[in-house]
């Protein structure tokens, strides 16, 4: 029995360590499903009655154990069934595969029964997403996928034409134009680590002592020690809200000593220090207060509050502004005179609204 295409991809997935799929057969699928047949052994099928259920099935594997979810789905309905459980997945920061079938490369764009790229629909749900074309880069396209979905925690999807399911597993469907080949990939994944290992260390400790202008590129996240000897926190100790140390800011400066700062800027300049706004902190003129109020007090005469000069203080009352002038008299300011009435320009006849007293009664015709 020749080798299907279907077999490179179940084989690869079962490498990856996947043992259990979930999804629902149908016609775009048939020859992922004989994948399947031919390698129970290694990988279990999961049959479910709804294409939405083998999503969240997939998603809720992924949860439980950590590893990647995979589910299976067939073209045109089949797959689009599959993204309410998907988009559960990607927002729970679950890993999930997601295969789905699709109409023959023959007849694609011809508006073939239950056409639908699902490659373009999953555009926004997938983070790998990427339709088969040969049966050649299956291997890469699968570790890619994985990889895809341990390293970034989200969704990837594969979508298989029906006829190279069943395409023989070394075919070329056309001949190569230039010295192009599917890259030679394993599947592994490396997660990332914060702190490499001690022999790692020690062998770039080594590398670094034996050289003798060492020029250093060091990124901001050592610009400030994380823990150490007098500060809060103890040694190696991360911050509860930053883990990995980075994007951490100082911290304000509380009110006593911003009050403290103020007075220091106070006696450097001689003179009142300069507002701040609230908001954005530019410069604004000094914030003048108006006087305090009078009130009225024993006697029925208005006296201020204490410690402002006034009675209670034990000075004067000031003079209200205005007192001693007559009825009438406009009132005077210490920057300019008084100016007499004479003096005073007076509107013109045709332009006043209301007759003046010395004009009335209207002379007679």
């Amino acid at each position: 029995m020749d080798k299907i295409a279907s077999e490179l991809l179940v084989e690869r997935l079962a490498e990856w360590g996947v043992d259990t799929v979930f999804g629902l057969p149908g016609d775009g699928i048939n020859g992922i499903m004989e994948g399947l047949r031919r390698h129970q052994d290694k990988v279990r099928f999961v049959l479910v009655h709804h294409e939405e259920a083998a999503a969240f099935m997939a998603a809720g594997y992924a949860k439980a154990t950590g590893r990647v979810g995979v589910c299976l789905a067939t073209s045109g309905p089949g797959g689009l069934h599959l993204m309410n459980g998907l988009y559960d997945a990607k927002l729970d920061h679950a890993p999930v595969l997601a295969i789905t079938g699709m109409q023959e490369t023959a007849v694609l764009g011809t508006g073939h029964q239950q056409e639908v790229h699902l490659d373009r629909v999953f555009m926004d749900l997938a983070g790998y997403n990427v339709m088969i074309t040969a049966p050649g880069p299956i291997p890469s396209l699968v570790d890619r996928a994985m990889r895809t979905c341990l390293a970034d925690r989200t969704v990837s999807h594969l979508t298989f034409p029906n006829d190279l399911q069943v395409a023989p597993a070394d075919a070329e469907p056309w001949p190569s134009v230039g010295p192009a080949r599917a890259p030679a990939t394993a599947p592994t994944f490396i997660g990332a680590r914060s702190v490499p290992d001690p022999a790692s260390l020690e062998r770039a400790a080594g590398v670094l002592n034996q050289g003798t202008r060492v020029a250093m590129l060091v990124g901001v996240g050592a610009r400030r020690p994380r823990g150490g000897p007098g500060r809060r926190r103890g040694a190696g100790q991360p911050h509860p809200q930053d883990p990995a140390g980075q994007g951490r800011r100082a911290r304000r400066p509380s009110a006593h000593h911003r009050r403290a700062r103020a007075a220091r800027h106070q006696a450097e300049r001689g003179g009142r220090p300069r507002a701040r706004h609230p908001a954005d902190g530019r410069d604004q003129l000094p914030l003048h207060r108006p006087p305090p109020r009078a009130r009225p007090g024993p006697g029925g005469h208005g006296h201020l509050a204490r410690g402002h000069g006034g009675r209670g203080a034990g000075g004067p009352r000031p003079p209200r502004p205005g007192a001693g002038r007559l009825r009438g008299q406009p009132p005077t300011s210490p920057r300019s005179p008084a100016r007499s009435s004479s003096s005073r320009p007076r509107a013109s006849p045709r332009r006043s609204c209301v007759a003046s007293p010395t004009s009335w009664p209207p002379p007679g015709p």
